[in-house]
């Protein structure tokens, strides 16, 4: 008898097992950072702004390309996208913070921002903030007509500061506009002073990636663990005895 409770015991804690291996979550695609856009979003602003994939990204008066380096701004950054990059693919899949910095040519008016952030292949933003110049406090967005990491078609904003893909959660900690950035003669091919060039804009922003926990077994399995190891019990004990005697 001992002989199969043994048995049932062994079997029961390697279907628990297994269930907790299968409630883990596993990157089958690694988590990326595509795009960003950032769009004015007064009522005669919306739609016009930057982005890493267009030059002229928005209706109106349109804008240039805007550049993105990892870091804060520094007046040399060392640039992720060239003009017109419609994927960044930036890998964010290992979980800790990451900063970076967008620079753009300051073309476009508007007393507040709206910065949109798109992970993996998605057409539309996972994360958008709405914050004034000089940004510091921040909103979660979901406003229209705001420009895509592509430029057109336009988008709407997430309404959400974190995005959740399954396995890692990114969340926007922190955001920074500097409409007046100084020190910089150029970014990319575009000039910064001269005719049709203006003060530079940049916004820094913060990504917290972490890791999604494990799922829990439910009650059933706890229960069918508890049988199993007090099954190993008695068999233990029984053997003991048995010794004993």
């Amino acid at each position: 008898m001992s002989r199969v409770v043994r048995r049932i015991a062994i079997a029961s804690i390697a279907s628990l097992s297994l269930s907790v291996i299968l409630l883990r979550p596993s990157h089958a695609i690694p988590l990326t950072f595509e795009g960003f856009s950032i769009s004015g979003a007064s009522a005669n602003g919306v739609g016009n702004g930057y982005s890493n994939g267009e030059n002229e990204s928005g209706p109106g008066n349109g804008a240039n390309a805007a550049y993105l380096a990892t870091g804060t701004s520094t007046p040399s950054p060392s640039y992720i996208n060239t003009s017109k990059t419609s994927n960044l693919g930036v890998s964010i899949s290992t979980p800790g913070n990451y900063v970076f910095t967008a620079y753009g040519v300051y073309q476009f008016g508007g007393a507040s921002r709206v910065m949109n952030l798109f992970f993996g292949a998605a057409a539309s933003p996972q994360i958008s903030a709405w914050t004034s110049n000089n940004g510091g406090t921040f909103f979660a967005d979901n406003s229209s007509n705001l420009v895509g990491f592509t430029g057109l078609p336009l988008v709407t904003g997430s309404g959400s500061l974190s995005y959740d893909d399954g396995t890692d959660t990114v969340t926007l900690t922190s955001l920074s506009i500097d409409p007046n950035y100084s020190g910089m003669s150029s970014i990319g091919s575009q000039t910064v002073s001269g005719s049709g060039g203006g003060p530079v804009m940049a916004v820094t922003f913060n990504l917290s990636v972490t890791a999604d926990g494990v799922g829990v077994p439910e009650p059933a399995s706890m229960a069918l663990l508890g049988c199993a190891l007090a099954g190993l019990g008695a068999v233990r004990k029984r053997r003991k005895k048995s010794a004993s005697c």
